[in-house]
């Protein structure tokens, strides 16, 4: 039952402290009127929580587990870091966030109980850079990971509270603040949060209740959902979640079923949760502690093997083994260097991209990103990836250590105070893949980090970046043997620094499944392996691990990453093989600009690309009669197999494109839509988007649709034409030729006449271009260029090897595009990918560029545009009379919202 997984997954977070006691966790006055100010109706969307049962918890041993892996959680919604989290349990009791009304919109609050002074807890917000002050005397709120600034705010101080709220409330929350608390807190009172549904508070809402709001699909008919957990003097805890508004009908079917089903989560509903429908309100209550009791149940639950539970003595299922031969087991040796281990890696195992460290060149370094960052604009922010050879029998089946190191002596690096760099304390950003790129004998492991320069240092005029790269290279390989048969419960090794485990899951089709885990930070494992009750090694199958994302730890739930494996057989041990002892293996590296530096060379001049796309260009060039006749000569040289190709209308002009039905198979139905190279060429760098009408279509039936009969919608909101999900079909739509070289239109097929054979579609391409292009001077490549063009100004924001973003300043203007110029002034062929509008009128820019850029353009289209019109119509096989069109029933369609991109501040 995904829908109530996804419930007990919302909710756990908040349940994850609350029966630890043993100190005063009775709240203070100052957190009652907290309280009293997030729930008195104001705030649209208020979270509240209180820190000093959190600190509490995490202080008693025996829940200092659980509790520390779900804080981030918790303190995520105050916008406090892990970082600060020391600082703000020591200093607050409890926090309230939210938004409230103002005459001038929706307006973010903060409200902060201390357990001593207000000033030397504002100093802390302040020093934690949580708060800064205005010149007004006023505050603005620092988001810690986005560095997002909300406010102005006013400060309210009162005995032991900190109140920051819109200035036109000020009076009104003072008022407040000074009133007796009308709304007593319990007195384990652990976090409480709700919102207002609806799409306009999205960007706004705290983390938690926007995963819930995702998780629940069930909040169309709600006005509001609440959300609290608490515990009493007996350690006993309870969470309750309410949805005011007309009953979710949804959630009470889900409860009918999950109840009244054999679902291995009956259990679990029956001893833990309870639903309560009032005139005005749905509420289920979860028992926590029952919900603990059930972990094994839960974990089960949640695992993708959950509807096959693991038998604990049932071995029939389990077919004999298929034994492997001693050959087919991978000989590790005891002992390696560095030396020793590259060359397993094999000559053909080389990482290309970057520059050589060491004479083997297995190991390489590529600059791989420059970029301005809208969060610290006045900085360079920067990506170095290492690269190695891995030998293919050594690439890791689980890892927790860091196989290289990274580091920068030269130029000093910038620590942010916010962002995503401030977590780390040498400010850099590590990351490590082990996938790589394939080898016949090895793989490729890389390792990059994200660092930036002191503000106001230019990347490219730095006289170099120096550092070193670390690979720490096996040197010591052993193996260890665990016992593991029926009932096939969790075995685990324990090291000094971490904990290793296998666990079964199910049998099923005469296989074993089980998981490999760990917990801290164990050694690397390169291989795992199974042994029956002979000593012989079964045969054992690595697969993807879980790929859910779960978080709770109350209940042990399995790790996301944990790899899976299958074994044929019945296996009493299973092997590890681990990294015993590493070597060190450390290169120096010195980089000089231009940053970054291209792989590519130039294309050849024969090979350039063709000049931006105009009327002129596209009538006398790409629509001249010997190119007309060379893609019709293609285009009928490639009839598919089982696919009708458009007919032109009479009289009509030839089209660029080819247009084709699918009439078999899987993708029947499919509009597929086909350009050749020129084409692609010539859209590619301005990206003019072709427009896709569907204009008609005829059924063996009679039934003859058009797009207005497709967009009829009754009183009810339910289409008259609907795919079968309740969604609105889409006969009109837009695809960019320059950015593929084929576009498929499938769907457009309506509910209960998909198996109706098709004998008629007539539609329509069309498209925009120019009269010409203006451009502005050539600009050097570099972040800190700046090209300017009828008052607009553009810089370029990201530089990679084969992608350039350029952001658009005091313009909200249209048809404007880029060109880049290689270093001898040649065009560099380039691709518009993606332009993202912003709601203050400007917009960016992503390019992908397939040779080294050293200039750039901005240019800009002028005159009259011209559009150009393609009809197409394909004949299925002959149609009959057609008849109107014949309503079908249809489902209710969900709420639709309009995605709109907004620039943060």
């Amino acid at each position: 039952m995904p829908d109530l997984k996804n419930v007990i997954l919302c909710l756990s977070v908040l349940l994850l402290v609350g029966c630890a006691s043993g100190r005063d966790t009775t709240p203070s006055n100052a957190d009652h009127r907290l309280l009293t100010l997030a729930t008195d109706g104001e705030p649209t969307a208020t979270v509240a929580l209180n820190l000093r049962l959190l600190k509490t918890a995490n202080a008693d041993p025996t829940w200092k587990d659980a509790v520390e892996s779900a804080e981030q959680h918790l303190l995520k919604l105050g916008n406090i870091p892990p970082r600060h989290r020391a600082l703000v349990l020591d200093t607050f009791s409890s926090f309230a966030a939210g938004l409230m009304e103002t005459p001038g919109g929706t307006v973010p609050f903060r409200v902060f109980a201390s357990h001593g002074p207000e000033d030397a807890a504002l100093e802390v917000l302040q020093t934690a850079r949580l708060i800064e002050a205005t010149k007004e005397g006023d505050y603005v709120l620092i988001d810690p990971e986005t560095c997002q600034r909300q406010g102005p705010l006013r400060l309210l101080k009162t005995k032991q509270l900190l109140a920051f709220v819109p200035p036109a409330l000020a009076a009104d929350v003072s008022a407040r603040l000074a009133r007796e608390p009308s709304q007593k807190m319990e007195p384990l009172f652990i976090a409480q949060a709700g919102v207002e549904v609806g799409p306009v508070l999205e960007p706004f809402v705290p983390g938690l209740l926007m995963l819930a709001i995702q998780q629940f699909q069930a909040t169309d008919a709600a006005r509001r959902i609440s959300f609290a957990a608490r515990a009493d003097a007996s350690g006993a805890i309870r969470a309750d979640v309410e949805f005011a508004g007309p009953h979710p009908e949804r959630i009470q079917a889900l409860w009918e079923r999950v109840t009244t089903s054999e679902s291995a989560l009956r259990t679990v509903v029956a001893s833990s949760t309870k639903l309560q429908a009032g005139k005005d309100v749905l509420r289920i209550t979860f028992d926590v502690n029952a919900l603990r009791a059930q972990s094994a149940m839960l974990r089960r639950a949640f695992s993708p093997f959950s509807d096959e539970p693991l038998p604990s003595e049932n071995l029939e299922d389990l077919r004999e083994g298929a034994v492997l031969s001693p050959e087919n087991v991978v000989s590790y040796p005891e002992t390696l260097t560095p030396e020793s281990f590259l060359a397993l890696s094999g000559d053909d195992c080389s990482p290309w991209k970057g520059d050589a460290l060491d004479e083997t060149k297995k190991l390489r370094l590529a600059f791989t990103s420059l970029r301005a960052s809208f969060i610290t604009p006045e900085a360079d922010h920067l990506q170095l990836t290492a690269r190695v050879c891995q030998p293919r029998d050594y690439v890791p089946v689980l890892a927790r250590r860091k196989l290289m190191e990274l580091r920068v002596q030269q130029p000093e690096l910038h620590r942010p105070l916010c962002g995503p760099l401030a977590a780390s304390p040498d400010g850099m950003k590590v990351g490590e893949d082990f996938s790589g790129e394939n080898a016949s004998r090895g793989q490729v492991a890389s390792h990059h980090v994200q660092f930036a320069l002191k503000p106001g240092v230019d990347a490219q005029t730095l006289p170099a970046i120096t550092g070193s790269v670390t690979v720490h290279v096996p040197a010591r390989i052993r193996s260890i043997r665990l016992p593991f048969a029926a009932p096939f419960a969790r075995a685990e090794q324990t090291f000094p620094d971490g904990k290793l485990f296998v666990e079964g899951l199910r049998i099923h089709l005469g296989t074993l499944t089980f998981q490999l885990g760990s917990e801290g930070t164990p050694p690397t494992v390169l291989a795992v392996r199974a042994l029956n009750a002979e000593g012989k090694y079964l045969r054992t199958e690595a697969r993807p691990g879980l790929t859910m994302v779960l978080s709770l730890p109350l209940f042990g739930v399995l790790s996301p990453d944990a790899p899976l494996f299958t074994v044929e057989g019945r296996p009493a041990q299973i092997e590890l093989v681990l990294v015993d002892a590493t070597t060190p293996y450390t290169r120096p590296f010195t980089l000089t600009p231009p940053f970054p530096s291209g792989n590519a060379a130039a294309r050849d001049a024969e090979a350039l690309p063709l000049a931006m796309i105009d009327q002129t260009l596209f009538e006398q060039h790409l629509m001249s009669p010997e190119s007309v006749a060379r893609r019709t000569a293609s285009f009928s040289g490639a009839v598919k197999k089982d696919a009708l190709p458009a007919a032109l209308p009479p009289n009509a002009p030839a089209s660029p494109f080819h247009a084709w039905l699918v009439t078999d198979g899987v993708f029947r139905g499919d509009v597929e839509f086909s350009w050749p190279d020129d084409v692609q060429k010539s859209f590619a760098q301005a990206d003019p988007p072709v427009t896709l009408e569907l204009l008609e279509a005829d059924f063996a039936d009679g039934t003859r649709l058009r797009a207005a009969d497709i967009e009829a919608v009754d009183e009810e909101d339910q289409y008259v034409w609907h795919n079968g999900y309740g969604q609105q079909l889409k006969w009109s739509t837009t695809f960019s030729p320059g950015r593929s070289w084929s576009f498929t239109h499938r769907g457009y097929i309506p509910h209960q006449l998909e198996r109706v054979p098709l004998t008629r579609l007539k539609g329509q391409l069309s498209f925009a271009l120019p009269e010409k292009w203006v451009a502005s001077s050539p600009t050097a490549l570099s972040l800190h260029t700046e090209a300017r063009l009828e008052g607009g100004r553009f810089k370029v924001e990201i530089i990679e090897p084969g992608r350039i973003r350029i952001q658009s300043h005091d313009t909200g203007q249209e048809g404007f595009s880029a060109v880049f110029d290689d270093a001898k002034n040649r065009p560099v062929d380039s691709v518009l990918t993606k332009r993202t509008d912003f709601d203050d009128a400007t917009f960016m820019l992503d390019f992908e560029t397939r040779q080294p850029a050293h200039r750039w353009r901005m240019i800009q289209s002028r005159g009259t545009p011209k559009t150009y019109a393609y009809p197409f119509e394909i004949l299925a096989q002959v149609p009959v009379a057609p008849t109107e069109p014949k309503p079908v029933p249809a489902r209710k369609a969900g709420p639709t919202r309009k995605a709109s991109p907004t620039r943060k501040k």
